[in-house]
């Protein structure tokens, strides 16, 4: 219930403003002990943790204390580890987290530019969750709009998306590949 309470509350702006501002800010605590690898933690503290991880970034604020308290490596990293749960809604989750934190990244090149662009390459070809691939094929165009430097990595990276599997032109994923072959031709 906690976590719950904590989630909803960063989507108010003078808490989550107060927590980006504070030495106390609970995300990078919650990130490193509630999205670790250990598969004995339980899957609503892992979606509330990811989802207060997300809306943390629900204001500029919270946006800039993520970048701010050098907590952005860990948010990654644990976001890219729960691309690999069996669970959609985690996956979804963690893609959301992704795609809020590819908006904070710098327009060039960035350890955390390598680390998104590279961890959601890897794992977007196998997601099939259209929820989950969305977020990601979100979170890689982000990175690659007016980002010279990111679209040469994607083009070093193996990244292939199966067209015919996304359903279409009516599906939005489907313009959203487009869009990111348009950017980076390499893609297949």
């Amino acid at each position: 219930p906690l976590m719950e309470v904590l989630r909803l509350l960063l989507l108010y702006r003078p808490v989550n403003k107060h927590y980006a501002n504070s030495a106390g800010n609970p995300i990078p605590i919650i990130v490193k002990r509630c999205l670790s690898k250990d598969p004995a933690l339980p899957r609503p503290l892992k979606l509330r943790a990811l989802f207060a991880a997300t809306n943390a970034f629900a204001h500029p604020e919270g946006a800039r204390g993520a970048v701010r308290t050098g907590g952005m490596g860990d948010m990654i990293e644990a976001a890219l580890e729960m691309l690999a749960c069996q669970d959609a809604a985690v996956r979804m989750a963690a893609g959301a987290v992704l795609y809020n934190v590819s908006l904070q990244l710098p327009r060039h090149a960035s350890i955390e530019v390598v680390q998104v662009a590279s961890g959601v390459a890897h794992r977007l070809p196998e997601e099939k969750d259209k929820h989950a691939g969305f977020r990601l094929l979100l979170a890689l165009g982000k990175l690659a709009w007016c980002n010279t430097e990111a679209v040469q990595l994607l083009q070093m990276l193996p990244l292939k998306i199966d067209m015919r599997a996304l359903g279409g032109p009516h599906d939005p994923r489907f313009a959203l590949a487009q869009e990111l072959r348009t950017m980076v031709p390499e893609v297949q």
